[in-house]
């Protein structure tokens, strides 16, 4: 039998062994009878075992027949399918028939929610972006405009969001629409600005019911989002606000103002300029732009050198001496960068502090200087109010920075400012002219000595003059230039200080000696130091023979003062050849000058015995010598055999004895090189130890005898004048 041919019964009893509607589609397509037949009974099946799923599959694909069958056939319209409902899903594919159709439906839920984010269907037709499906859901009264989704999204803030302006209109001119529903996230205006949708700014603005205020979590304002975005009209429909804070802060301090001078933006700057309530001395910082000091805003214009920024600012009512976290002005920052046309602009403006300091109490001057701007610095002393002896917190000047960085031509222009202080000390205690002294700059010193109100002796922190630093630097040349001056000192300024003779001495600066002894109605040469050390003890102790020579042509010279523990030069001339000195023509010519002059007093007395330990208390006890052995430490009150020099005057026991105990250390020694002096010294060492030891009936001249080398003996002894051979 054909199954055309099977009653209408039998094919219903057939359909309902089939248990999917695959299947049962299958069965109705074998011919137009069977359709017509069973295509009913598959929309029943559909409804009631597969939960509308036709329904959606016709809302998705436009096909509004279907979707009116099935809602005939009582198909449930807010039935949730993957999430969605029918009228979701006719939204979401832009099939605004069909969403038209079912909102006229009875018992549509016009707001139902879709899983996930909670979306409606006017929520998934606006971020869709199908703007006539927008306009089919807004024409429904039943239709909740303002219903945020479970990420607290409105369809206004999804509009705004993908910047779709048609869209935000459509939404605008609703009545139902609220611009800051309860539990909503952020502000339309503000997360319009913040997705930089100016036009959506300006349709929001032009609605009127919109808060201004608001900020994000930056602290930033809209003013603040426009003025980022160079949006010069909406910064102009902002303004328009009274109720609009343009002194408003963010996070950083940073106003509408500031954000405007960064982008350099002028007529932004202008435009928030005209607000009589801005406040142009607010303080704020910008890390991202490598601004980390609290600026205002003309400070911050001049330091990014927006030249004519700075013309608005300062044409507006603005202090031009406004300061920044540290106390710099925009005279100093123009100075610091020497931006000219700057400097020029600003010092044209009345209400100008040309010599306020900032926090290290630096002037713009000091500014220049220390950077070595000559065009700035030129610039600045040519304004008549400009002071270039004001200091900074250590009392620096301007020409104290110019010579410490040893600038010729600033130093130079400094110099031809009146009243200008050129004994400046600094904390160190150095001035210009020690700066000229220290780096060896003869040109600046040339500059300096020139000034008559120069004082070329002061002093710095050690005492130190600045003849002394030449000397410690063996520049002649810089000594012959301070010696050209009538006031400078040789002698030391400070009590117990090295004279400049005294160092150059100790130093073997032979050429400085030389030219220190052609000025000597100007010096002291035996001036000692703290320690009672004269020039020629130093020149003795270091073995600097040649300046021994030079010191001892001087006829005022005292060959026999001791320092305060009783060493004489000679003594140092010992004790240098006792400690690696190679050369000894300084003891020869110490010995010549110290022995045959106490040769000459002890020829008057050839019965008085030489004192070997004088009982004095700037005798030094660790170089006494004793006459009963060869101890050096040994000390002994009264001589075998003898008695001291107290017949004697007091000038002469000094002299005789200072010989003696040098002499005393110089046998004890027992040095092989005590052959090697000279001739005459030889001759005055046997007269000297003749006189004394031959004199008086001492025992002490078989101990030293005892205890003394055969060069030793040589030269104590003039009976027998032999010296060895390997000296000799």
């Amino acid at each position: 039998m054909l199954l055309l041919d099977l009653p209408g019964e039998l094919l219903l009893c057939v359909m309902d062994h089939l248990e999917r509607a695959k299947d049962i589609h299958s069965l109705c397509l074998t011919n137009s009878h069977v359709h017509r037949q069973l295509l009913p009974v598959l929309y029943r099946f559909n409804v009631r075992f597969e939960n509308s799923s036709a329904l959606h599959w016709a809302a998705r694909y436009g096909k509004l027949e279907l979707v009116q069958t099935m809602c005939y056939y009582r198909a449930r319209v807010n039935v949730y399918l993957h999430g969605y409902t029918p009228l979701h899903v006719a939204a979401m594919f832009g099939q605004a028939p069909v969403v038209r159709w079912l909102l006229s439906y009875d018992g549509i839920d016009v707001n139902c929610r879709g899983e996930g984010l909670g979306l409606t269907p006017l929520g998934v037709a606006v971020r869709r972006e199908d703007v006539e499906v927008v306009q089919v859901l807004l024409s429904d009264a039943r239709t909740d405009i303002n219903a945020g989704s479970r990420d607290n999204k409105t369809p206004l803030l999804d509009a705004i969001k993908h910047r779709h302006l048609v869209i935000l209109r459509l939404l605008l001119a609703d009545a139902r629409i609220e611009m800051h529903p309860q539990g909503q996230s952020a502000s339309p205006l503000m997360y319009a600005m913040r997705k930089d949708f100016g036009c959506g700014g300006r349709a929001l603005l032009a609605h009127g019911d919109i808060d201004v205020s608001a900020r994000d979590l930056k602290d930033r304002t809209v003013l603040h989002y426009a003025v980022l975005h160079n949006d010069d009209g909406l910064v102009q429909l902002l303004l328009q606000k009274q109720d609009l804070d343009v002194n408003a802060q963010d996070c950083l301090g940073m106003t509408a103002l500031h954000r405007a001078i960064i982008k350099d933006n002028r007529r932004i700057v202008a435009l928030l300029l005209t607000r009589s309530d801005l406040d142009v001395s607010l303080c704020g910082a910008d890390g991202h732009w490598k601004i980390y000091e609290e600026m205002p805003p003309l400070c911050l214009a001049v330091a990014l050198r927006r030249n004519r920024i700075c013309q608005l600012l300062l044409e507006a009512p603005t202090d031009a001496d406004v300061r920044t976290a540290s106390g710099n002005s925009p005279l100093h920052l123009a100075a610091g960068m020497a931006d000219l046309d700057l400097l020029t602009l600003l010092l044209n403006q009345p209400d100008i502090k040309l010599n306020g300091r900032n926090d290290d109490g630096f002037t713009a001057l000091h500014e220049a200087t220390t950077r070595g701007y000559l065009s700035v610095a030129k610039l600045l002393l040519a304004a008549p109010e400009v002071d270039a002896n004001v200091g900074d917190t250590c009392g620096r000047t301007a020409l104290w920075w110019a010579t410490k960085r040893s600038d010729e031509i600033l130093t130079k222009r400094l110099l031809c400012e009146d009243d200008l202080d050129l004994n400046v000390v600094g904390r160190d205690g150095s001035t210009s002219l020690h700066h000229a002294i220290q780096y060896r700059n003869r040109t600046i010193a040339r500059l300096l000595l020139c000034e008559e109100r120069l004082d070329i002796n002061v002093p710095g922190m050690t005492g130190w003059t600045p003849l002394v630093w030449a000397v410690h630097q063996a520049d002649i040349n810089m000594a012959r230039l301070l010696l050209a001056r009538d006031d400078l000192q040789l002698d030391p300024i400070c009590a117990g200080n090295a004279s400049a003779l005294g160092l150059a001495a100790g130093r073997g600066h032979t050429k400085i000696v030389n030219l220190f002894l052609e000025h000597r109605d100007r010096l002291d040469i035996n001036l000692p130091t703290l320690a009672g050390e004269t020039p020629l003890c130093r020149a003795a102790a270091a073995g600097h023979h040649d300046v021994v020579d030079l010191l001892l042509q001087d006829p005022q010279l005292d060959v026999n003062r001791a320092d305060l523990i009783g060493r004489s030069p000679l003594c140092w001339a010992v004790y240098a050849g006792q400690f690696n000195v190679p050369e000894h023509n300084h003891l020869d010519a110490i010995l010549r000058a110290c022995v045959e002059p106490a040769c000459r007093t002890l020829s008057r007395s050839t019965d008085t015995a030489l004192p070997l330990s004088v009982n004095s208390p700037r005798t030094d006890r660790s170089h006494n010598i004793c006459c009963t052995g060869s101890n050096p430490t040994h000390q002994s009150t009264e001589p075998r055999g003898g008695k001291w020099l107290i017949d004697k005057p007091s000038s002469e026991r000094q002299v005789t004895g200072h010989v003696g105990r040098s002499l005393m250390l110089l046998i004890m020694s027992e040095q092989p090189w005590l052959g090697r002096i000279g001739t005459r010294s030889k001759s005055s060492l046997r007269a000297f130890c003749t006189i004394t030891f031959s004199a008086s009936q001492h025992s002490c001249l078989p101990s030293l005898m005892q205890t003394s080398c055969d060069c030793v003996r040589c030269c104590m002894i003039p009976e027998a004048p032999v010296f060895p051979s390997k000296v000799d």
